[in-house]
């Protein structure tokens, strides 16, 4: 696959994860005031307790995965960078280097 369709698929990915993991926390906080009010007659205050904390989970998680996300992917580009300088490089068979070192040696 081209660096393309994976930077595509990565940011996709980073994108669907980000709003998993906004809208997870949230979500268990309010299944499990609903289980403490209906099993053991908790009031309702477990909900403005519960949903805004997960709130908040919610958005430390999604922004921690956010910026590994992004450190992740500058780590990845770097690495096609070097790989791509090194396939490049002075060590390919055509370059003006090689040819002086050939000949260097075939007079040497």
């Amino acid at each position: 696959m081209n660096d393309r369709g994976t930077e595509t698929i990565f940011g996709v990915n980073t994108v669907i994860q980000s709003i998993f993991n906004l809208l997870t926390p949230p979500a268990a906080g309010a299944l499990i005031s609903w289980f403490l009010c209906s099993r053991f007659s908790v009031g309702s205050w477990i909900y403005a307790v519960l949903i805004p904390a997960g709130v908040v989970v919610g958005l430390i998680s999604a922004i921690s995965y956010i910026l590994k996300a992004a450190e992740t992917q500058k780590a990845v580009a770097e690495a096609r960078k070097k790989d791509r300088e090194d396939t490049a490089g002075p060590d390919r068979a055509d370059s003006p280097a090689k040819d002086r070192d050939r000949q260097d040696k075939s007079n040497g």
